[in-house]
This record gives C-alpha cells, sequence and structure tokens, in this order.
C-alpha cells in the first residue's frame, strides 16, 4: 500500500470512528425536537419536550441535584489528582500510587475485581433506592461515592488486565473488539431497558438489571486468572 493510499485509509477509519461515536448523539438531539411521543417518527419541529421538562418541578429538581453532585465530583477529582501529580512531579522517588492500582500490585489484579463484582452486586439495589429519596445534594454526594469507591477498583485496572491477557500482536484487536461489542450490547441498550421496565409499571426492575450485569461479570472474575502473575505483557 502506498502512503498516500495509507494516509487515505487512516483518514477514513477516523472519521468512520468520529461518525460512530457522534452520529448517535446528534440523532437524540435532532429528535427530541419530534412533535411525535415516539421516539424514531418523525411528525414535525417541536418544543414541547423542553416545555414539558421546564415545567416540571420534580425533574427541574432531580437535574439541579445531578448538577451539584457532578460539579463538586469533578471539582474533587480535579483537585486531588491535581494534588497526586504534583506530588509524584516533586518527588520523583515517590512510590505511591492511587490506592487500588497499589493495592492491585501488592495483592493481584483477582482480588480487586471481585471486590468491584461482589460490592457491586451487593449495594447496586440500595444504593438506586435510597436515590428515589434523597434530599439534598451533600446526601446524594455521599451516597453515589460508595458505589465509586467500588468502582474504582475496576477501572483503577481493567486497561491494565485488558492488556495483560493478549500478546502484543493481537493486544489491539484482543482489548478493542470485546470493549466495543459489550458497550454496543450492554451500555447502548441500557436506556431502552431502563425506559421498558419504566413503562412496564416496575421501574426498580432496572436496579436488578444492574445488579445481574455486574453479577455476569463476577462469575468471569471467579473463573479467571490473575493476570499479574499470567501477564502476556512480559513477553512482549
Amino acid at each position: 500500500m502506498s502512503p498516500r493510499s495509507a494516509k487515505g485509509l487512516g483518514l477514513g477509519v477516523l472519521l468512520l470512528g468520529f461518525a460512530f461515536l457522534y452520529l448517535p448523539i446528534l440523532l437524540l438531539m435532532f429528535y427530541s425536537f419530534n412533535s411525535s411521543r415516539l421516539a424514531m417518527v418523525w411528525a414535525g419541529f417541536s418544543t414541547r419536550a423542553y416545555s414539558d421538562l421546564f415545567a416540571d418541578r420534580a425533574l427541574m429538581d432531580a437535574m439541579w441535584t445531578s448538577l451539584v453532585v457532578a460539579f463538586w465530583t469533578a471539582c474533587t477529582a480535579t483537585v486531588l489528582g491535581t494534588l497526586a501529580a504534583m506530588v509524584m512531579t516533586r518527588f520523583k522517588r515517590f512510590r505511591g500510587k492511587p490506592l487500588f492500582g497499589a493495592l492491585a500490585d501488592r495483592v493481584g489484579r483477582k482480588p480487586m475485581l471481585l471486590l468491584f463484582g461482589i460490592g457491586g452486586a451487593i449495594v447496586s439495589v440500595p444504593v438506586f433506592s435510597a436515590l428515589e429519596s434523597v434530599r439534598t445534594p451533600a446526601a446524594a454526594f455521599a451516597i453515589v461515592l460508595v458505589p465509586l469507591l467500588l468502582l474504582a477498583a475496576y477501572t483503577s485496572i481493567s486497561a491494565l488486565v485488558k492488556a495483560e491477557l493478549f500478546p502484543a500482536h493481537i493486544r489491539a484487536l484482543g482489548v478493542a473488539l470485546p470493549y466495543a461489542l459489550a458497550n454496543t450490547v450492554f451500555g447502548g441498550t441500557a436506556e431502552y431497558v431502563a425506559l421498558w421496565f419504566k413503562q412496564s409499571g416496575w421501574e426498580r426492575g432496572f436496579y436488578w438489571y444492574v445488579t445481574a450485569m455486574i453479577a455476569g461479570s463476577l462469575i468471569v472474575y471467579l473463573r479467571m486468572r490473575d493476570t499479574r502473575d499470567t501477564s502476556r505483557i512480559v513477553e512482549d
């Protein structure tokens, strides 16, 4: 393949990637101005959905609480991340790492994944249920912090674990393909599943759906080997 063709192919793949990421968002924005009650049936331009939103006091209160929680979470993460970066930059031999990453190096990857799987399956329903009746941003932040800490046990090492599963010559494919499929099948359908439970009159069913998904990942963690001890990265 000539350099010009390779450049064109790379540009085409890049554009397809952007389209895959942003076209669904643009479609959602477009159909939010749809006058039809059916999501994907265009019946004319309307701002009724936004009028109903701003007129609904309960929804506005919920949105405001979400914004406040998101703001303080982002501020906390920024401050802690900046302080950690300053420490590791100033002290070249500083051995401190993020808590869960350091624990994974000491006790192994599998125990951290099990912590997320077991903890997430246990707290999902109670946390979602508690958020139904929360009244203050501080209380909501405290409740959300519990699953976030458990999720950190997974997110802090997930990229490393996936990389350790595959040798270098197939690592990009081995990591990217299952990740993309799982996010499409489960992440892409989460909204529809949640709305289906709501329309069925059992909104809390989605809480149990999330719990079931985490429990499914727990089965994988129980059966897998600890990649700290069987890493394929050492073959590089």
